[in-house]
């Protein structure tokens, strides 16, 4: 990849694709990405009395039939998100107002951030496949409309380029950075496992919407079986198959000082890890077996600081972080010496997850990372979908998980948000009286 510049066209399709040797293999395997795929399920009475808060519908946003979300960024102000054919929808949570920014790219919407502010600018990005990313600025103008204004950032000098590495690229967005990983391509389906020096492209974007600038290029040694899972505070997080072992390995961009260090290895009666996710710079957690929850303190010898096991399986993850609250408009940028400090103390951490019996449940984690004892995961939502007042039978006759699609679900301080076969649901906690 050559340096990037800035374009104004959006071109051509993407294809994020993970090695395996049946093409099904990864999908009806252990191992996935982010998302699992959804069966439905009879619904389940769920005894909401022991619960802090329960749920109400906020807004429905419909969707495209067989046009599925392909990622989802959710803040107390606004929900984005992108579909697969390339819709892109942003709604003001404050004045309710919808506003369609995109009705079809040339790629699927490969990613969604929401926590950008300067003064009373909203910076906002999204990924269209590996091709570009597209920086948002909102503003609510006199009317109480939203007003966009957009800037589009080519990753690619030429087409030509884009097209010789597009079906091997597989990008993470996070913040305004922008990780674009060449996956090894097997050319054949009985190719044995081997560790590739694997090319990666590391891309910010200015918060000023002036210029971007290519943080980092190298490689990374991963398995030509390996499964991306997480992007985050200049980390990725991937499984990689080797022939005895599946290692979850971190990789940390340094520049000159970038290092890979192996987090766990599993062997087959270890189980199998369905999501992990890289809760901050010191904290890793892994689901493991489809329904057991396992943090680990990274930073202290990989030990295990919390655990919760589900009842059922798990198919959509995800949190946000009280140290660093991504589901905020307004986040201060803090060094690395602070934010350590903060570590030390109590914090607290919100995971959203939403199961085969399709109960959407919160958990509060406390946790201090000098206290070396396993600490306590306390449910603070639990809530059958069904049983949310405000959606429609209507809509609940046609089938909420029926087509097989990738799901998610995100979660803010006041929101939780989750996709649908037929909608997007913008649901509220409520505290009970």
């Amino acid at each position: 990849m050559k340096k990037i510049k800035e374009k104004d066209k959006i071109n051509d399709n993407n294809d994020n694709i993970i090695n395996s040797k049946d093409p099904t293999e990864i999908l009806n395997n252990d191992e996935n990405t982010e998302n699992r795929f959804i069966k439905q399920k009879s619904n389940i009475m769920l005894n909401q009395e022991d619960y802090i808060d329960e749920l109400i519908l906020e807004e429905t946003l419909n969707l495209r039939y067989s046009d599925p979300i392909n990622s989802i960024a959710l803040t107390d102000d606004n929900l984005l998100f992108g579909s697969m054919i390339g819709k892109v929808v942003l709604y003001n949570i404050s004045t309710r107002k919808t506003k369609r920014l995109y009705e079809m790219t040339n790629e699927s919407i490969s990613g969604c951030s929401l926590d950008s502010k300067i003064g009373d600018k909203k910076i906002f990005y999204v990924s269209i496949g590996d091709e570009s990313v597209i920086s948002l600025q909102e503003k609510i103008n006199e009317n109480n409309d939203i007003e966009i204004q957009s800037n589009t950032i080519n990753n690619y000098d030429t087409q030509q380029n884009h097209m010789l590495n597009c079906n091997q690229a597989f990008t993470m967005l996070w913040k305004n950075k922008l990780l674009i990983i060449f996956l090894y391509h097997a050319k054949e389906h009985d190719e044995q496992i081997c560790t590739y020096s694997t090319s990666y492209c590391l891309v910010t974007y200015s918060i000023k919407n002036i210029q971007n600038e290519l943080m980092e290029e190298g490689k990374i040694d991963m398995s030509n079986y390996s499964v991306p899972f997480d992007f985050r505070y200049n980390c990725f997080l991937f499984l990689e198959y080797q022939k005895d072992l599946r290692n979850l390995s971190l990789f940390t961009f340094k520049g000159k000082d970038s290092n890979k260090k192996i987090f766990m290895s599993f062997r087959k009666e270890d189980g199998h890890i369905s999501f992990a996710k890289i809760l901050n710079k010191n904290i890793i957690l892994i689901v493991r077996n489809s329904s057991l929850i396992e943090i680990y303190n990274i930073e202290d010898n990989y030990q295990l600081i919390g655990e919760f096991n589900n009842d059922s399986e798990i198919n959509a993850i995800d949190f946000y972080d009280s140290i660093n609250n991504e589901s905020s408009s307004s986040i201060k940028v803090e060094n690395d010496s602070i934010l350590s400090a903060k570590l030390k103390e109590e914090q607290c951490c919100y995971i959203i997850f939403f199961d085969e019996n399709q109960n959407i449940i919160e958990l509060e984690f406390k946790y201090n990372l000098t206290n070396k004892n396993k600490q306590k995961l306390n449910i603070v939502i639990k809530m059958n979908i069904n049983d949310i007042k405000g959606i429609t039978d209507e809509i609940k006759n046609k089938g909420l998980f029926n087509l097989d699609f990738p799901y998610y679900i995100k979660n803010s301080p006041n929101y939780i948000a989750i996709t649908t076969d037929q909608a997007c649901f913008l649901l509220k906690k409520h505290k009970k009286i």
